[in-house]
């Protein structure tokens, strides 16, 4: 990691993560403690939460009338193979679990499936909020052509929302799988967190996992956590990824490298966004404030990438020529 003039700073293992968590708190509260950021914000962030919780509303109602009208018929089929109620009510109980994850994520899936196609709240609030944090970065990224393709876009967030699915039915369902199942957690949790933890740590908790019937219930839980705070990351990054100057490898490098930091950033947000009718707006004060984020240390990397390429480097806060200590400033 880098410092503001470009020199590396030496740092542990986790305090990445731990300066993202800070970095988030206290981005919080330098964001709305200005009136002209707080009234932005909480104007985009009335309709947001007021269209996930009329979809919710409205969700739960089509869903209630859904579910009463299959009761009601499946009762009558039931009657004439001498099912037991009991046995039918359990079939709905069952359901309780993936209705209220449906409730829960088909609002956030929605509201983020129109941002692919036209600028909604989500990414308002995100340039309105560069543009207060640093005016000239915010004009420069917002004057680039976006690279937004309503098939691209759609494309990404089906697929992600397609693997966060097949991963927490494979958690969920891995262990009934004779000889497959009592493997399978253990290797997606090495392959899901070792970028975090390193391949040591994220081996040893695998072999943990592996070797501890008892951590069963909680481990595909846990799974899905770590790999959902990515993709979450992911998307907070897209107003910025579709204009970025970065080549798809470099933003590939540059999501890696830093995911420590993104991961202690997003954690607090992302439990905040589960929050029944309010999480919406929890959810994009973190969009807001991950706009000081970009402004503070996503635009370095663009600035590190421009000078490599033509040859330049960050000496003592100068710009000189690669190899050239002792070179005047380059304007």
């Amino acid at each position: 990691m880098k410092d503001n003039v470009g020199n590396e700073i030496t740092t542990g293992p986790y305090s990445d993560f731990i300066q993202g968590f800070m970095y988030s708190i206290y981005g919080s509260f330098h964001f709305l403690k200005s009136k002209q950021r707080a009234i932005m914000f909480m104007k985009e962030a009335f309709w947001a939460t007021l269209g996930a919780a009329s979809l919710r509303i409205s969700l739960t109602i089509v869903i209630y009338l859904v579910i009463q009208t299959m009761f009601s018929l499946s009762t009558l089929i039931f009657l004439s193979f001498d099912f037991d109620f009991a046995q039918v009510a359990d079939f709905y109980n069952d359901a309780k679990g993936f209705l209220g994850f449906l409730l829960s994520a088909v609002p956030f899936f929605i509201l983020e499936a129109t941002s692919r196609l036209y600028f909604n709240p989500f990414e308002n609030v995100f340039f309105e909020s560069l543009d207060i944090f640093d005016p000239y970065f915010s004009k420069n990224i917002q004057i680039r052509k976006s690279t937004r393709s309503t098939y691209d876009e759609m494309k990404f967030l089906v697929i992600s929302s397609l693997k966060r699915g097949a991963i927490a039915k494979l958690c969920s369902s891995a262990d009934m799988i004779p000889f497959v199942g009592i493997v399978v957690v253990p290797i997606a949790n090495y392959i899901i967190t070792y970028d975090f933890y390193g391949h040591a740590i994220a081996g040893l908790i695998s072999l943990v996992f592996f070797f501890s019937s008892s951590l069963d219930e909680y481990a595909g839980p846990y799974i899905l956590l770590c790999f959902t705070i990515r993709e979450f990351a992911a998307n907070f990054l897209r107003p910025y990824i579709r204009r970025t100057h970065l080549e798809p490898y470099q933003q590939v490098y540059f999501f890696y490298r830093n995911l420590k930091l993104f991961w202690g950033f997003f954690i607090g947000f992302y439990f905040l966004s589960t929050i029944p009718y309010f999480g919406m707006t929890f959810y994009m004060l973190g969009q807001a404030v991950f706009a000081l984020f970009v402004a503070k240390f996503v635009q370095t990397e663009e600035l590190n990438v421009e000078m490599e390429k033509r040859g330049l480097e960050l000496v003592n806060g100068k710009i000189v020529k690669t190899g050239n200590k002792n070179a005047e400033k380059v304007e």
